[in-house]
């Protein structure tokens, strides 16, 4: 069977009863490029789905309608005021507010919130906790900054209580650069940051001291979440108008539980499926429409695509793949569209429709949580019949 359109050419092959396997390959119409070849095997009635061992050891669940992480800082440095080339970037130890003889310092902090919350997720409560351990100070409001611009972590590290800092090595957030010895200076000296705090606790004695959850905290994570480019961390300020020096610990600290962390709770990703585009119709003009019986919640082992308004006895070809096909391509003059991208496909799941024209494509999603947030297009193609013909798009978004 050969099915032929304005830019894409199709090659299917006719199944005979039993376990068959479907060639199925696209070139341009000259047949001179080749954009895709898969090979698809199928079990009537239905077809097996492969993505990870874990769907064979799926068992029914749901995600839990709240999640709890606690994020590291993955990199943190101090800026001193009295030098624009002193850091500690591999120190032990923070410092913010300011010293009797020689000025303020000022602490910087990140946390890779994408890399610990599923994408798509509602962050609803942001914590970030510090641990103060000296200090000759009273009590002083100590506020956290978000940070506007990126800065580094080199690899200086500060001698004896480290409070006078060192030689800033190339890459050393410092009050003046970004990162040193790249000329990349700061706007502002002591950094870029909004001027109003995410969050302010009032410090005194050496203890552990925990920020938020405010409404600016948890916009910060959110954020952070969403666009991680932008995701520049905190600065950590203490009031600097009299002598309000305090050492906290960094990530490089001895002690796992003294390192600066973020306890973000969140709600995961909610599970959805959204149709685009039009399916080609029939002689009956009918459109080949693609659905999913369900929703893809993570542990829902009974999910399910499915196609309608098909020629009986054809074969429904689920195309899965990373992204969508922009522009969608026009396969032939019955309004037929390629709405994925089959230079991405993942994989081809067949099925076969029944006297009715329709057909089911079981897709078991498994329990495992770091699966919510991932979203993918799909699209059938039904081969066998009269003409090619194609559904319309799913967006398809794992999670609760």
């Amino acid at each position: 069977m050969e099915r032929e359109g304005s830019g894409v050419h199709v090659v299917g092959v006719r199944l005979a009863p039993g376990p068959s396997s479907i060639p199925l390959s696209m070139t341009d119409n000259s047949r001179s490029i080749p954009i895709h070849t898969a090979m698809t095997r199928l079990r009537q009635p239905v077809a097996t789905f492969l993505v990870s061992p874990a769907i064979v050891l799926a068992v029914a669940a749901t995600l839990p309608a709240q999640a709890t992480v606690t994020v590291p800082c993955d990199r943190d440095n101090t800026m001193y005021a009295n030098g624009s080339s002193l850091s500690n970037a591999t120190g032990e130890y923070l410092f913010s507010g300011r010293t009797a003889s020689f000025g303020a310092r000022r602490a910087l902090v990140h946390f890779d919130v994408a890399a610990a919350v599923p994408a798509g997720s509602t962050i609803r409560s942001a914590q970030l906790v510090l641990t103060m351990d000296r200090t000759q100070a009273l009590a002083f409001a100590t506020t956290i900054h978000r940070v506007t611009a990126d800065w580094g972590e080199g690899t200086s590290k500060a001698t004896g209580a480290q409070g006078q800092g060192a030689q800033a090595t190339n890459g050393d957030a410092t009050w003046a650069d970004r990162f040193f010895g790249q000329s990349m200076p700061w706007t502002t000296q002591g950094g870029d940051v909004n001027t109003t705090p995410s969050a302010t606790t009032m410090v005194g004695t050496p203890a552990v001291y925990t920020f938020g959850s405010t409404t600016a905290l948890v916009a910060d994570a959110q954020s952070f979440l969403d666009a991680p480019t932008s995701n520049f961390g905190w600065l950590i300020r203490t009031d600097e108008s009299v002598t309000t020096a305090k050492r906290w610990h960094s990530r490089e600290t001895v002690v796992s539980t003294n390192r600066p962390r973020l306890i973000l709770t969140y709600d995961p990703p909610q599970a959805s499926v959204t149709p685009f585009g039009t399916g080609c119709n029939d002689a009956q003009r009918r459109a080949l429409t693609h659905g999913a019986s369900g929703l893809p919640k993570i542990g829902n082992t009974s999910f399910a695509f499915t196609s309608t308004n098909g020629v009986a006895a054809t074969v429904a070809v689920h195309l899965l793949t990373v992204n969508v096909q922009n522009p969608p391509i026009p396969i032939n003059t019955n309004n037929c569209f390629l709405y994925v991208d089959l230079a991405t496909l993942l994989l081809t799941t067949p099925a076969i429709h029944d006297a009715s024209g329709s057909a089911t494509l079981p897709f078991p999603i498994p329990n495992i949580a770091s699966l919510a947030g991932i979203t993918f297009p799909t699209q059938i193609f039904e081969l066998g019949g009269p003409a090619l013909r194609t559904s319309n798009g799913l967006t398809v978004k794992l999670g609760n």
